[in-house]
């Protein structure tokens, strides 16, 4: 876990093995087992019985898959960005992972009610130009982060004033 540079690859699929290691994360995480699935009726008996075998070799059924996701509060974009960028599951759960997420929900919310408004005229965008609308976002991210680390540093360094003797 922590800061690094994502392995990004435009060839990397995610399948139903990669949400075997994010779901085992959302449960470490969450502290939830398999027991505490099947009684939300989120994977059945026999899904209980032999669990880790059949979430290894992605034997679980789509609603149940599904079903795992929502009551493990999984969020699909963001456990999408975590699969295909991340080097472990446990990534999931950090703030980056978060804000990316949110902030590709977003750009897609805004782009579609751009186009409705531009009539739909949209052409495709070259990879040297996407990476350099990133780069502004992450500037702004960045800036962003930067202010709000420095404001609570500084109500910690009163509080730390009015709380000396």
């Amino acid at each position: 876990m922590g800061l690094h540079t994502p392995n990004i690859s435009a060839d990397r699929n995610v399948d139903m093995y990669d949400y075997a290691a994010l779901i085992r994360a959302a449960m470490r995480h969450k502290g939830i087992n398999k027991t505490a699935l099947w009684k939300a009726k989120t994977i059945r008996k026999c899904t209980w019985a032999s669990f880790e075998e059949r979430l290894d070799s992605g034997e679980i059924l789509l609603w149940e898959l599904k079903a795992m996701c929502l009551y493990l509060e999984i969020e699909n974009i963001r456990a999408s960005l975590t699969l295909r960028c991340a080097d472990s599951a446990d990534d999931y759960f950090e703030p980056t992972y978060e804000a990316a997420a949110e902030i590709a929900r977003l750009t897609m919310t805004n782009l579609a009610e751009q186009m409705i408004a531009s009539e739909g005229n949209f052409s495709p965008i070259r990879v040297s130009i996407c990476n350099n609308i990133a780069r502004m976002q992450v500037s702004g991210i960045l800036e962003h982060n930067n202010r709000v680390n420095a404001a609570q540093d500084g109500q910690a360094y009163v509080d730390r004033r009015l709380s000396a003797p």
